[in-house]
């Protein structure tokens, strides 16, 4: 198993199935560049939603306040 290198992420030891292989530190960023374009699509998506539900607000004649809670913008 891959694991960067997060001091919370402790050396285990008496592992029989598993080697725990620590990447270099302050190399998550290029060794992982998934991350990065999952996190630009998440939020690309995450403003689009809030666009169109802004734009639903306004064509229902709905108050002028729009308000997103938490539990909203996790959904």
């Amino acid at each position: 198993m891959i694991v960067d290198n997060c001091p919370v992420h402790p050396s285990v030891d008496n592992l029989k199935a598993i080697k725990l292989v620590f990447l270099p530190p302050n190399t998550t960023s290029i060794l992982q560049p998934c991350d990065q374009g999952i996190i630009n699509s998440f939020k690309r998506n995450y403003r689009k939603a809030v666009v169109q539900r802004y734009l639903v607000h306004i064509d229902t004649g709905c108050p002028a306040t729009f308000n997103i809670s938490v539990l909203e913008a996790l959904y």
